[in-house]
């Protein structure tokens, strides 16, 4: 059996308490679980660096020169594909410059959907047969229903709140999900470390800037937990009368499949990457542009509980294909292909 080394240097205490970035980090070590997972000299037939990121400084290792061996994964491309949003700066073009002409040295890339597969055809430039699709998988999942806490934290009631876990970058469109809830009369509880930081006037930060102010107007209206453990994680998943996932855009959309494992539906940006991922089951599409849009969305479930139970119904069948099985096959059989 081939030797696989996972390269963790990019998972230092900032990034890895980015949600996507450590569920991933964590599903990717399940899946060689007796592999060396330093960055080392150790030998090893294959490296995986698990996170390209083509707006940061370079990562450079002999891994990558020295047998053409690497596997890289590249979760999106969104600030390449983006362009009209100006907030890579001049050292992110920079980044950008020498990472593409990095990419050369890889052996074979992964990335999280078909979506994004084709984007790093288009707009990477690269071989599509060198390119290969594993869907992301969650420890959350492997959560037991029957575990959930039944008493909700910070004075919540079942089903009179909306759920938003995740960052606060301007693709996330989180200024619009808080006027969708206001318009809809309802609580929005967003969860993540990121919502406790204030906008420094990046155009980066302008969407939490935007939003900052609409939760300081709407107080009744929009709560912040901060970072919670998986515990309350899943019990205000469990209890939501919906995931919120309006995003401009993504590379995956980890909290559709981790609310529908609980049985939550979704509200989804009517775009590809949510059609793919969802194939359209346990989700109401909206238009992310239009604020009645997702608010009508909201209205929709709060009216109709049966609509909700089949919508959730949906999701947790759905979210059920994503498995740890799923992902190490499709691990195991990429690492056939070199």
């Amino acid at each position: 059996m081939k030797s696989v080394k996972i390269i963790k240097s990019i998972a230092h205490d900032g990034q890895s308490r980015i949600r996507g970035i450590g569920r991933y980090a964590q599903a990717l070590q399940s899946a060689f679980p007796e592999q060396d997972s330093t960055i080392s000299n150790v030998a090893s037939d294959i490296a995986i660096h698990p996170f390209v990121n083509l707006i940061a400084p370079p990562y450079l290792s002999g891994d990558l020169v020295a047998h053409r061996q690497t596997i890289g994964v590249i979760h999106d491309v969104i600030p390449l594909k983006h362009t009209q949003f100006p907030w890579v700066g001049i050292k992110g073009t920079l980044w950008k410059t020498i990472n593409l002409k990095l990419l050369k040295f890889y052996r074979a890339f992964v990335t999280d959907s078909q979506t994004s597969k084709r984007d790093l055809i288009d707009i990477c430039q690269l071989d599509p047969n060198i390119i290969h699709v594993v869907y992301p998988y969650s420890g959350l999942q492997d959560v037991s229903v029957e575990h959930i806490e039944k008493i909700l934290p910070y004075g919540l009631t079942p089903h009179e709140y909306v759920l938003y876990v995740g960052d606060v970058n301007w693709h996330k469109n989180i200024a619009q999900m808080a006027r969708a809830a206001i318009e809809a009369n309802i609580t929005l509880v967003c969860v993540g470390g990121a919502f406790t930081k204030s906008s420094d006037g990046h155009p980066w930060s302008s969407e939490l800037q935007k939003f900052h102010e609409l939760a300081e107007a709407n107080p009744a209206r929009i709560l912040c937990t901060g970072f919670v453990d998986d515990r309350v994680l899943t019990t205000l998943f469990t209890h939501a009368l919906a995931n919120m996932l309006v995003s401009l855009d993504e590379g995956f959309g980890y909290a559709y499949i981790e609310a529908g494992h609980f049985g939550t539906p979704s509200i989804l940006t009517d775009a590809p990457i949510f059609h793919e991922i969802s194939a359209d089951k346990g989700a109401l599409f909206v238009d992310s542009s239009s604020t009645a849009s997702i608010a009508h969305a909201i209205q929709m479930l709060q009216s109709d509980h049966s609509k909700r139970e089949t919508l959730g119904a949906q999701a947790k069948a759905k979210s059920a294909t994503y498995s740890r099985k799923q992902f190490v096959d499709g691990w195991q059989s990429v690492l056939t292909t070199l």
